[in-house]
């Protein structure tokens, strides 16, 4: 069951009876024009917060009982759905589409966001509709030795934090001699570390400049449980991470494109009163927060 697009037809029904957790967890593309059903013992089966999801105006769509689906993206009909909390019936807030269950729209912004009719971002092959951010941060030309590439290469793999080793000498880069990298570039390497738990460096501890050996210190006593994409749009590369530190509610953002980027905090798990950055040294913040490009921010609840 683990497919990148779910489409159910104006005369299709898919029901869904496993209860495996995350069944759908590459599914990035639902649309539902017919009925589309999930038995009461299904447990979260998208996983996070990746679907984009269209509802026709005659659609069925049925979650299970007491679960809330988040997405980034809501379409009804012809009409995209502001953030906020959906509940089956009419009224303001009701979804005659949605049957059972509840949609919470949360990381979409119409300001960072577009309709690609072209060709999908590094696949000339095809072409359809999608929507995703302005900003495109798809590789033109993978595997080439840079921050960026070894940065998608470590969150590409994502699943497999703590349960396969990967080493290289140069697993973290935070230097500035022996190597080309900003500073913003040496966050985005250190934070790899303190999502993967894999700390290697071949960084000189001798010549390294004492801002950046204090990044290699960050990362060895640093680590981001249970890191998953909180917003993860189709055919980009997952910018918005979260996860715990020390049992507290954390947030990454990554800015990985040429341009100073806006993320907004969390409003829910400890963050709505805002949390303290330690990856910049930028203390406490909240609200929306201006990522400059090719660099790294790490708020933690607090």
């Amino acid at each position: 069951p683990n497919v990148p697009e779910i489409y159910v037809g104006s005369n299709g029904k898919f029901t869904c009876g496993t209860e495996r957790e995350s069944a759908f967890v590459s599914c990035t593309n639902v649309t539902v024009e017919g009925k589309m059903t999930f038995e009461d013992g299904v447990e979260d089966p998208f996983g996070f917060k990746t679907v984009y999801l269209t509802l026709g105006a005659d659609a069925e769509l049925t979650l299970p009982d007491d679960y809330t689906l988040t997405v980034p993206y809501l379409k009804v009909g012809d009409t995209v759905m502001p953030e906020g909390t959906y509940v089956p019936g009419d009224g303001d807030n009701g979804l005659t589409q949605l049957k059972r269950g509840t949609l919470l729209v949360d990381g979409y912004h119409e300001d960072t966001a577009a309709t690609w009719t072209g060709p999908h971002p590094g696949n000339d092959e095809l072409s359809k509709p999608y929507h995703g951010p302005d900003r495109d941060n798809c590789d033109h030309n993978p595997g080439a030795c840079c921050i960026k590439d070894a940065w998608h290469d470590t969150i590409a793999n994502w699943w497999m934090y703590d349960r396969w080793f990967r080493a290289d000498p140069d697993v973290l880069i935070a230097r500035q001699d022996r190597a080309r990298h900003s500073l913003g570039e040496a966050r985005i390497s250190v934070l790899s570390g303190i999502m993967t738990g894999v700390t290697i460096t071949s960084d000189n501890l001798g010549t390294i400049a004492p801002d950046r050996l204090k990044l290699l210190e960050l990362a060895a006593k640093t680590r981001l449980k249970d890191a998953t994409p909180r917003i993860w749009y189709p055919y980009h590369w997952a910018q918005v991470w979260e996860g715990t530190i020390d049992g507290k509610h954390a947030v990454a953002f990554v800015n990985d494109t040429d341009v100073a980027q806006t993320f907004s905090l969390p409003k829910d798990a400890g963050m709505a009163a805002g949390g303290v950055e330690i990856l910049q040294g930028a203390g406490k913040l909240q609200g929306d927060v201006t990522v400059e490009p090719h660099d790294a921010m790490l708020i933690v609840e607090g």
